[in-house]
């Protein structure tokens, strides 16, 4: 093969593994945006239990569109 048609395989199985691994990622920020909401949203509720909003974003981020 020529230098440059195996530079391209590489590059494109780089591209490859890198889309199959960065897909979790997204999945976990979205978990962890979820739990925190949720513990905020308990914090508020009990505040001997979950979390204050310290982030500061609950208002914006994790209320429902009513």
């Amino acid at each position: 093969m020529e230098k440059a048609t195996t530079t391209a395989i590489i590059c494109l199985a780089c591209v490859g593994i890198l889309g199959i691994v960065t897909t979790p990622d997204v999945q976990t920020v979205a978990e962890e945006q979820k739990h925190y909401c949720e513990m905020v949203r308990l914090g508020r509720e009990h505040t001997d239990l979950g979390w204050p909003d310290y982030r500061g974003n609950y208002d914006t981020t994790c209320m429902e569109p009513r």
